[in-house]
């Protein structure tokens, strides 16, 4: 997935805004498995991590997107 997103520099808007839709589809979906499988100050860590990462990406898909 991040292979594809660096790929994008002369991507047109819509196959950006598909790819950024998926990344964040991804970064849910990892925060999720995080949240259910961890625990103790590692999970928290990570969950810190994963939820700063998805506010930043709907703010991209935000900006751009809509």
């Amino acid at each position: 997935m991040q292979t594809r997103v660096k790929g994008l520099a002369a991507a047109s808007d819509r196959e950006i805004c598909n790819t950024t839709r998926l990344y964040f589809l991804e970064l849910v979906k990892a925060r999720a498995v995080t949240a259910l499988c961890k625990n103790g100050p590692e999970r928290e860590r990570d969950l810190g991590h994963f939820n700063a990462d998805v506010a930043h990406i709907n703010e991209a898909i935000a900006a751009r997107c809509l």
